[in-house]
């Protein structure tokens, strides 16, 4: 891992930041990250393995983000750098990494939403949704119900002994569920990639957004990683079922969501779950080997996507 002073040393290169630097580094399981102070602002610093994610595939990333800062919707926005990226490379070793700085997110983080947390968030989804553009070429990745679960599936294969992850089981409700959204029409455009409650910061009832995975994917996937998060973290239905009619009901007051898209909520949410259970097998990842070694795991992954299945089902 990168010291501090090598790390503050990069910074100084590539960024003009207001002295004194410090910095505080958080290793993380698919990347790491470091606080970073200056006289006037403080910041996160953001790298990945470049064979995990491209320095160009970051890049495209960043500047949708930057590009919803002139939108309603608050984000923490990227840092330009000296050269006028928004991202830039770290050899350490002989390991390229990729890092994005970014402003620090100002507010308070909530275990449960009111309900006008909750309607605000669900504008601001929606805000994400209709304000940007979106093009396949500029969008660093794609989200599709195959690269959910049937792509995992098949690197879990390679890897994994089918007994342990019960890969029939599994294969039948990836296969079950793409099956169901491949035959509607649903909207696509601009994803958040991982919304939930540790991704937004509220100020009074005003959400930022931060840590985007920008990608090019149906509208309801956002709405289903949330879901998903919430439903399995949140034993008093009542509260949860109000909690979620208010950020549907925000999020209509932006835009309204189709019939199918609500279907597909919850189908979404499920095939998250295994995009989620087999993120070990993900390229460039040199973590949760042993995880796949262990029954226990998949066990306690199994459990939360046979209730998601069980929540999807008509």
């Amino acid at each position: 891992m990168v010291s501090e002073q090598q790390l503050l040393a990069w910074i100084r290169a590539n960024y003009e930041l207001a002295e004194p630097l410090s910095s505080d580094i958080h290793q993380r399981v698919a990347s790491w990250t470091a606080r970073v102070t200056s006289k006037e602002d403080a910041y996160w610093l953001r790298f990945q393995r470049a064979k995990y994610q491209s320095q160009e595939e970051l890049e495209k990333s960043a500047r949708l983000v930057w590009r919803l800062g002139s939108t309603a919707v608050r984000v923490a926005l990227p840092v330009r750098r000296t050269d006028g990226c928004l991202t830039g490379g770290l050899l350490i070793g002989a390991e390229p990494w990729t890092g994005t700085l970014t402003h620090e997110a100002r507010g308070d983080h909530l275990d449960s939403l009111t309900p006008a947390h909750a309607v605000a968030l669900g504008r601001a989804l929606a805000e994400v949704h209709t304000s940007t553009e979106l093009s396949p070429s500029s969008a660093p990745r794609t989200i599709d119900a195959g690269s959910l679960a049937i792509t995992p599936l098949q690197r879990l294969a390679l890897i994994a002994r089918r007994d342990c992850y019960q890969a029939s089981e599994l294969e039948a409700v990836a296969l079950r569920l793409t099956g169901l959204l491949s035959a509607w029409d649903l909207p696509t455009g601009l994803c958040h990639g991982d919304v939930h409650l540790g991704n937004v910061l509220f100020q009074d009832s005003v959400p930022t957004l931060f840590d985007f995975e920008c990608a090019l994917g149906p509208l309801a996937y956002d709405l289903g990683c949330y879901w998903r998060k919430r439903v399995l973290a949140d034993p008093d239905e009542v509260e949860w079922t109000n909690e979620w009619q208010a950020i549907i009901d925000g999020y209509g007051s932006i835009r309204q969501l189709e019939e199918e898209e609500h279907r597909a909520i919850p189908l979404f949410a499920a095939l998250r779950a295994i995009w989620t259970m087999a993120m070990p097998t993900l390229p460039g990842c040199d973590w949760g080997a042993d995880w796949l070694k262990d029954p226990e795991y998949f066990e306690a992954h199994l459990s939360e996507i046979r209730r998601l299945v069980e929540l999807a089902a008509p």
